[in-house]
């Protein structure tokens, strides 16, 4: 019997034609790896610029030196924000995107969204809060004058005026109430408010039928009393005091932990 060695195998044409197949499939498939990664722009991609806070205008100048695109799907009116200017953006920033990617922007309304004023005289103080905030709207100072109903809303106030219910008011904005405290001189304890946020002092508050007077900031919160993590340090009058009906209590704010209790 014959054997076949390699020189045979080689000679033999379909096996030089398995080969060369072969060969041809390899040099075709990098070919087309290379054309995909010079097509797609394989690992040419960058960082995404920090929009936030930015005039349109400005974002806008700054997209296109960075060969990208952008697109504002919806604009939300907040307060103290400049108007016009980037307040969200998709991807977020240091995000790396190829040329072309478009940008997603939420700006901030030139003018706020306007919302209906309730009518909340003759509710509870409990329930005129819910109402207030199922309507997007905040409830502001307190004002407690003798009325025989405890506890019930008198009046409300926009801007130091009364509000008639069906007035168009900016959303998010601030009513004073003026609430009954009975027709006694009745006078209720001061609770302890150390260690709680502004919102739960003045729920804890309104809970004695007192109210929150002036809030002070300390070094830590720079003027800011809005902060999520201030917290109440210090009070006057103290816990334990007493005071009429409608009384306000002065609260000390802080971001430093070592105040509280």
């Amino acid at each position: 019997m014959k054997k076949f060695t390699l020189s045979d195998i080689w000679k033999h044409p379909v096996f030089r034609h398995l080969v060369a197949a072969f060969v041809l499939v390899l040099v075709l498939s990098q070919v087309v790896l290379i054309w995909l990664k010079f097509y797609t722009g394989h690992n040419d991609s960058s960082p995404v610029p920090d929009f936030t806070g930015m005039p349109l205008e400005e974002a806008s100048a700054v997209i296109a030196q960075e060969k990208l695109r952008y697109q504002v799907i919806d604009s939300v009116y907040t307060p103290g924000a400049q108007a016009g200017a980037v307040i969200q953006q998709n991807p977020h920033p240091g995000a790396h995107v190829k040329e072309n990617r478009t940008i997603f922007f939420t700006i901030n309304a030139r003018m706020p969204e306007k919302v209906m004023m309730p009518d909340l005289r003759g509710a509870t103080l409990r329930l005129a809060s819910s109402r207030l905030s199922a309507f997007g709207l905040r409830q502001g100072r307190l004002e407690y004058r003798n009325d025989m109903a405890v506890n019930s809303v008198l009046s409300q106030r926009y801007q130091g005026r009364e509000i008639a219910p069906g007035t168009r008011v900016p959303k998010g904005a601030s009513i004073d109430l003026v609430v009954g405290k009975g027709l006694s001189a009745e006078m209720v304890p001061v609770p302890a408010l150390a260690g709680l946020s502004p919102a739960a002092a003045r729920d804890s508050l309104e809970m004695n039928m007192l109210s929150v007077g002036t809030m002070v900031g300390d070094e830590t919160l720079s003027g800011v009393l809005s902060h999520p993590d201030a917290r109440v340090w210090q009070q006057r009058p103290a816990q334990g005091s007493s005071l009429s009906i409608g009384g306000s209590v002065d609260l000390w704010l802080t971001l430093d932990a070592s105040k509280l209790p």
